[in-house]
C-alpha cells in the first residue's frame, strides 16, 4: 500500500478540532562551524511556546567552539559530537536514529523560527494526514523571500537555472517547469500548493514515511540529498507541501559560504550523482562540459548585474560570480583528469 493509500484511510475531517499538545516533535540540526548562527538558532526554538520537544545537534568536529557552546548554554539539548566532518546526509541520518518524536523537524542552524513555527507546521500535518512533509516560507534577513520549494532538478535546470534567467523564462512561459527546481517565483510563494521538493533549511517529516521510504542517502556529503529523499517520497505515493502560514528565517550558506571552492565541489558531485542515480545519467561527459559552459557565459553576466545592483546585494552577488567561477575551473579539471 502506498505512502497516499495509507494516509487517505485516516485522513481527519477538515472541520475537526486539532490538538497538539500532547504531539512530540523531534528537531535536528546539524552544525558545522556556525557557532553563533547556531546559538540564534536555539534560542529561536527556545522561545516558542511548543514545548514538546526533543532537540538534537549534530556537530560535525567544529573547531569555533559550537559544542563547548551547546553544552555551556543549552544543556537540555541531546548534542553528538562526531569525531569528523561525515557530511550533512550522514548526520542527520545519525541525530533521526536517536529521535523519538513523531515529526522529524529538520533544521538547519543558520535559520531562526519566528512566531508559532513549530505549532503550525505541526498543526498543518495533523489537520491532512495525507500530507508526508511540509515546509513552510523562508525569508533572507532583509525579508525577501527565497525559493524554498519547487520542482525536481532536471538537466535543463542544472545547466540554465538561475533566478535572473528565472525571472525571464518566467514572463514568457508562465506555465512551464522546463527549469525544475529553479521554476517558482518568489510571487508564487503565498499560497499553500502541493510541490515535488523543498529548500532543507526547514522541513516536517512523518517518522512513518523516513521508516518507510529510508533515510537521506550518504552519498551525497552536501546538496541534493532532500531533493533525492523528496523523490522517493513522491515515489511512494507520499504528498510533499508548501505553506506560507508560517515563516522562517535563513542566513543561507552559514558554513558554506566560508568556503566557496569547496561547497562548490560537493554540489557538483552531489549533482551528478543524483542524476546518475535517479535519472540514468549516461554521458557524464557532456554533462560536465554543458555546467562548465553555463558557468564560464553567466559569470560576465553577473559581474555586470554587480555593477548595478544595490548596496546591500553587492556581497551575494559577489558570492553568486564566486560560486560559477569555480564551478568553471572545477569542471574543467574533472575533465582534465578523466
Amino acid at each position: 500500500m502506498s505512502i497516499q493509500q495509507k494516509k487517505e484511510k485516516c485522513r481527519k475531517p477538515v472541520n475537526e478540532v486539532i490538538t497538539t499538545e500532547n504531539t512530540i516533535i523531534s528537531i535536528v540540526i546539524v552544525n558545522y562551524m556556525t557557532k553563533e548562527l547556531l546559538s540564534d538558532c536555539l534560542k529561536s526554538i527556545f522561545r516558542e511556546d511548543y514545548k514538546r520537544n526533543q532537540i538534537i545537534v549534530v556537530d560535525n568536529n567544529s573547531t569555533d567552539g559550537s559544542a563547548e557552546m551547546v553544552e555551556e548554554d543549552y544543556p537540555t539539548v541531546h548534542l553528538i559530537k562526531n569525531k569528523e566532518n561525515v557530511g550533512f546526509a550522514k548526520a542527520n541520518n545519525i541525530a533521526i536514529k536517536h529521535a523519538i518524536g513523531e515529526y522529524i523537524l529538520l533544521l538547519n542552524p543558520d535559520t531562526e523560527l519566528t512566531d508559532s513555527t513549530i505549532e503550525k507546521l505541526v498543526g498543518f500535518m495533523e489537520k491532512d494526514t495525507s500530507v508526508s512533509a511540509c515546509g513552510c516560507m523562508v525569508l533572507y534577513p532583509d525579508g525577501r523571500i527565497q525559493i524554498s520549494c519547487g520542482y525536481f532538478p532536471s538537466f535543463s535546470s542544472a545547466c540554465l537555472g538561475g533566478q535572473s534567467i528565472n525571472m525571464l523564462y518566467r514572463k514568457i512561459f508562465p506555465n512551464s517547469n522546463f527549469l525544475g527546481a529553479c521554476g517558482i517565483t518568489p510571487e508564487a510563494l503565498n499560497s499553500i500548493q502541493e510541490v515535488e521538493t523543498l529548500l532543507g533549511a526547514c522541513v516536517m517529516i512523518r517518522r512513518e514515511v523516513l521508516e518507510q521510504v529510508g533515510l537521506f542517502d550518504e552519498n551525497m556529503f552536501l546538496y541534493f540529498e532532500e531533493c533525492d529523499l523528496f523523490y522517493r517520497i513522491r515515489k511512494a505515493g507520499g504528498k510533499v507541501m508548501y505553506t506560507p502560514d508560517t515563516k522562517v528565517i535563513h542566513h543561507a550558506g552559514g558554513s558554506s559560504n566560508k568556503n566557496i571552492s569547496k561547497a562548490v565541489m560537493y554540489y557538483q558531485n552531489s549533482q551528478e550523482y543524483y542524476f546518475i542515480k535517479n535519472y540514468s545519467l549516461k554521458n557524464i561527459k557532456l554533462f560536465k562540459m554543458a555546467i562548465m559552459i553555463s558557468a564560464i557565459i553567466k559569470t560576465p553576466f553577473l559581474s555586470l548585474m554587480y555593477v548595478f545592483c544595490n548596496k546591500d546585494r553587492k556581497l551575494e552577488q559577489r558570492r553568486k560570480i564566486a560560486w560559477h567561477w569555480y564551478t568553471f575551473l572545477y569542471q574543467l579539471k574533472m575533465l582534465i583528469l578523466q
